[in-house]
């Protein structure tokens, strides 16, 4: 019972306000960019009840937390995904791929080259910073800053208070 607290009170909170502006915020505002056509299909709304809806069932089925991000999003777009067929199909084969292969898979992930890895997730975020720098505002810039300042300092005295307090 003191993990789930400490858990709560330190995950918890940070993770909320990440779910917020990644999720919510930052994950509407790249489908609008990347897809125009469907801006009025895709809602902070939707996508915080699909999230939600999917974390209720996953972990009775033995997943783990997911969540909607723009991360992913860019990635997926950036290795050419387009609709959401690519989706099932990735999907699909690794429902395969996981039933059928997984201790191969394990040896081929631990023997996975990071540079490689690390190689696509700065191409992800070079595509990331190229959308929010597209539509930038320099006066938004320092209310972006201090927030951030702000954010990182709160959420390291937090931290610290909880693992001197338990």
């Amino acid at each position: 019972m003191e993990d789930l607290i400490i858990g709560m009170l330190i995950a918890g909170i940070a993770q909320l306000f990440l779910t917020l502006t990644n999720v919510m915020i930052a994950t509407v505002i790249l489908v609008k960019d990347l897809f125009p056509e469907k801006k009025d299909v895709i809602d902070a709304n939707s996508l915080a009840f699909n999230m939600g809806a999917m974390n209720l069932i996953n972990p009775f089925l033995g997943g783990i937390p997911l969540c909607h991000g723009s991360g992913g999003l860019a990635a997926q777009y950036a290795f050419g995904a387009r609709t959401g067929g690519s989706m099932i199909f990735e999907g699909i084969i690794e429902i395969i791929l996981g039933l059928f292969f997984s201790q191969t898979l394990f040896v081929l992930f631990t023997k996975f080259p990071k540079a490689i890895l690390g190689a696509m997730l700065l191409y992800t975020a070079f595509l990331l910073g190229k959308i929010s720098f597209k539509k930038f505002n320099i006066k938004a810039f320092p209310i972006i800053l201090v927030s951030a300042i702000l954010y990182v300092s709160w959420l390291q005295k937090v931290t610290t208070f909880f693992t001197f307090l338990f």
